[in-house]
């Protein structure tokens, strides 16, 4: 049994036999506001995250990496796109984004030169960097200083040095720019000396490469190296003919400098011609522009046309749909990249729970997406959550199918020893109203007890993922069976691993969704009244929650936001 597949069964939320806890006392919990690290922010961003999330086809998918922190790269672009349009961010937006990214650049969370640069521009107008982001931001991009006086992408690159200087012209910028923003004078003599020698010699500048010519010619108004504007105006009046005369555009990007140049050198009038080219780039749906005519949309190619529109003074065509799609990337009065992907049926079932958990009427959920779901070849954890989910007419319309498919489930679940199969089967046959027979409850126990093998000593590092699992179903089955079989050893092996005691733990992390795995843990040990501390778990969960409310699978560098999580960790008060 292959152990993707193993985990992958661990991580599904144990409902039918477990209860699921809502207080000591037994109230409802109102998600007014979070516990931990983010206790300032209320709940109102934890629901329109959810709301935004939700597809057109009334369900959800699993949000990924992208999700679990800004990508500095979109919301840095969001950000100019809404200079471009006049939405400039107020203080108190500005103030509350900064907050967030603060948390995420003292955890060292980005590592680049273009992160850097991008976290000291979005805030290059404001004066609310405190000292400690402010002296760690210039060491960072210090000590990617290369002995030449280059500036290198990332740490990495800094071993492996090449000689084509190019390479280094817009990571070198970017350095010069962040430092200029952050008020810092960074002067090296060997970077000023080989510009001084370049930019002597400007006219024998090859102009093909339009970018590169920029950069130059932006690093030296940064670090005030001197050159001849009037050759120049010559360079760019020349790279303005060959695009009217015979050189294709190519792409939006591909523009920029030229744009960038024309503006500059005050010839931006004379880049009208390009304006139908731009113009065909745009998604009349939305309003935002493609990069050339084979790509989507993206944040880039949409900043360049309207900064294009707003050189000439142009009226930026359909307004209304890019505004309505820039507010698409916006919860609360925060800019948010994040790209919708399919409705799943594990997403929509936790996503289903938390709106019934936290009584929200701005959640909606009139949508039944799980109708629409083929079940004919459904895999049994998938069965698991479209039981779940469906109305009860729904289940009877289709419960002979259902209860066929389901008993053969059984059948191959015990015949090939798969017990994370085996406990999903024995939910869906409750689902269904199914009791099985005793013939095969004595089947299930003696697999059980071929089984039983598992038992703790001095070498439990040696016990890998795959004992962890059969540990944890087996116990889910006999609790579910009401079996009389000693799992004492597997229980101490679950209470290792959940107090993290037992090397195991570390190897979930490695897996990205550890805490899907603690939390269906800590459930089936509730639910067996096992005593076990829990005070490494909650200080896990505090770590991978994140600005919006949401709980992220883990404390992984890949962890995703889990609706799972934040389901559990809600209902049990865990947050």
């Amino acid at each position: 049994m292959k152990i993707r597949y193993l985990v992958t069964g661990i991580c599904i939320a144990i409902i039918t036999i477990l209860v699921l806890y809502k207080s000591d006392k037994g109230e409802e919990i109102s998600p007014s506001v979070f516990k931990g690290s983010y206790s300032n922010y209320s709940a109102n961003d934890f629901i329109k995250l959810i709301t935004y999330s939700q597809n057109q086809d009334g369900g959800y998918p699993r949000l990924n990496e992208f999700d679990t922190k800004y990508d500095l790269y979109y919301l840095f672009h969001l950000i100019l796109i809404q200079k471009q349009l006049g939405l400039e961010l107020n203080h108190n937006e500005i103030a509350n984004l900064y907050q967030y990214l603060r948390i995420g650049f003292l955890n060292n969370e980005y590592t680049r030169i273009y992160e850097y640069y991008y976290f000291a521009m979005i805030f290059e107008s404001n004066i609310i960097v405190d000292s400690e982001v402010k002296d760690k931001l210039i060491d960072c991009i210090s000590a990617l200083r290369m002995s030449n006086g280059f500036y290198s992408y990332d740490s990495d690159e800094i071993k492996s040095f090449n000689d084509d200087e190019s390479q280094y012209y817009l990571s070198t910028s970017m350095a010069m720019e962040a430092y200029k923003v952050l008020r810092y004078s960074a002067v090296d003599p060997n970077l000023n000396k080989w510009l001084e020698e370049k930019m002597k010699h400007l006219d024998k500048l090859d102009i093909k490469n339009s970018g590169h010519l920029l950069l130059l010619i932006k690093l030296s108004d940064l670090i005030e190296v001197n050159y001849d504007k009037k050759i120049l105006e010559e360079k760019t009046d020349k790279l303005i003919y060959d695009l009217e005369n015979g050189l294709t555009e190519e792409s939006l990007v591909f523009l920029d400098p030229i744009i960038e140049l024309a503006y500059k050198n005050n010839k931006i009038k004379e880049l009208t011609f390009v304006y139908d080219f731009i113009v065909n780039l745009q998604d009349n749906q939305n309003g935002w522009f493609k990069n050339d005519s084979e790509s989507n949309v993206n944040v880039l190619p949409t900043y360049i046309a309207l900064k294009y529109f707003n050189y000439l003074n142009l009226e930026i065509p359909n307004m209304l749909s890019l505004n309505k799609k820039l507010n698409e990337y916006k919860i609360g009065d925060i800019p948010f990249y994040y790209q919708k992907g399919s409705s799943d049926l594990l997403s929509t079932y936790y996503v289903k729970k938390i709106i019934k958990e936290t009584n929200s009427n701005e959640l909606n959920d009139n949508t039944d997406y799980s109708q629409n779901v083929d079940f004919s070849r459904m895999p049994v954890v998938n069965k698991f959550f479209y039981f779940g989910q469906v109305n009860e007419s729904v289940l009877e319309k289709h419960k002979e199918l259902l209860l066929n498919l389901t008993i053969k489930d059984l059948d191959t679940s015990i015949e090939q020893n798969n017990f994370a199969d085996l406990y999903y089967t024995l939910l869906n046959l409750e689902s269904l109203r199914y009791e099985i027979n005793g013939d095969d409850i004595e089947e299930i126990e003696k697999k059980i007890i071929e089984n039983i093998d598992l038992k703790l000593n001095d070498n439990s590092h040696s016990y890998d993922l795959n004992d962890l699992i059969k540990s944890y179903y087996k116990s889910a089955i006999i609790d579910n069976l009401g079996l009389d079989i000693d799992i004492s050893s597997d229980i101490d092996l679950l209470v290792e691993v959940i107090e993290m005691k037992n090397p195991l733990y570390t190897d979930l992390i490695d897996m990205n969704y550890e805490l899907e795995v603690y939390l269906d843990i800590y459930e089936l040990l509730r639910k067996l009244n096992i005593t076990f501390n829990n005070s490494m778990l909650i200080q896990k969960i505090t770590e991978a929650t994140t600005f919006y409310g949401v709980i992220k699978s883990g404390t992984g560098k890949f962890a995703y936001i889990s609706y799972k999580v934040t389901y559990v960790s809600l209902v049990n008060n865990l947050l």
